[in-house]
């Protein structure tokens, strides 16, 4: 059975640079386990507080912006299904950071709108500045109790987090979702 100081222990078998790299390329996947995971690795002292959260934040900021090349890479492709796409607002692109399940979707639309590449720089270097402070902040600020809580299944959080999800997602539909789509045959 894999458990939490097993992992770590072979995280720390790699060395500095390879934990970073790891913390990165998790971040492509699964973004929000990589912030903690670095959180956790600065905690049980394998990376520095800096250089984990460097590499998360580095892993997020990059993956956002793979995603927002790739949709501007198929917007030929894609335009000949449709060619209207909205383009999500300043604040709708900064609340999709802290929405669950809106970020890929407005970050293809910024691609597939066209939005300038300086505009979607800066606000996703801003937003996720502000998401990745805050959580590596608040996990590694609660410290051992943190790494003791992720060592064991706390199943009441599964529920209460799955209807905060769902709480934020049905309170608040961006524009972007809203709009009919236009289909030109």
């Amino acid at each position: 059975m894999v458990t939490l100081s097993t992992l770590i222990n072979s995280i720390a078998d790699y060395g500095v640079v390879g934990a970073a790299c790891g913390v990165v390329l998790l971040s492509y996947l699964l973004e929000d386990v990589a912030l903690i995971l670095a959180a956790v690795l600065a905690i049980t002292n394998v990376l520095s507080p800096l250089v984990a959260w460097s590499a998360a934040f580095i892993g997020i900021f990059t993956g956002d912006l793979g995603v927002y090349f790739i949709a501007r890479f198929l917007r030929k492709p894609v335009a000949a299904w449709r060619t209207d796409f909205p383009m999500p607002s300043t604040k709708e692109l900064i609340l999709c950071r802290f929405t669950p399940g809106l970020r890929t979707p407005a970050y293809s639309l910024c691609g597939l709108s066209n939005m300038p590449l300086s505009r979607f720089i800066q606000i996703i270097f801003w937003s996720g500045l502000v998401w990745t402070l805050a959580i590596f902040g608040i996990v590694y600020g609660s410290g051992e109790h943190t790494a003791r809580a992720l060592t064991h299944t706390n199943w009441y959080v599964i529920p209460l987090v799955a209807g905060l999800i769902l709480w934020m997602r049905y309170r608040w539909t961006p524009s972007f979702l809203r709009k009919e789509p236009v289909v030109h045959d």
